[in-house]
């Protein structure tokens, strides 16, 4: 989840290290990563969903400016598939709570 148009900010020349962390380690995502969901603000959407994640990770992957939507998306193309249960309550349940701990540490 990124907070604001800030996190989605990479330094300059970082694109070539990014490149290089992917080739070297796109087989331990590709075997450890079931999927990835990306939430970013409302604001930065339509610029981010143009990214493709999914062929960069190879695993499914999508990008949402809602995390709720997020959070459906993971349960039916994720973990359905696989035969897994997601407990969607229970996530929604502990992003709350780590929410309200950054805002008592802000």
């Amino acid at each position: 989840m990124f907070s604001d148009a800030d996190a989605l900010v990479h330094p300059e020349g970082s694109a070539q290290s990014a490149k290089q962390w992917l080739q070297e380690r796109g087989a331990d995502i590709r075997r450890h990563m079931m999927g990835m969901a990306s939430v970013v603000p409302a604001d930065q959407y339509e610029k981010m969903r143009k990214m493709n994640v999914e062929k960069l990770f190879g695993v499914p992957a999508s990008t949402f400016a809602d995390a709720d939507d997020a959070l459906v998306w993971i349960g039916e193309r994720v973990m359905e598939p696989r035969g897994l249960r997601f407990d969607l309550a229970a996530v929604r349940a502990a992003i709350r709570s780590a929410r309200a701990a950054v805002a008592v540490v802000s």
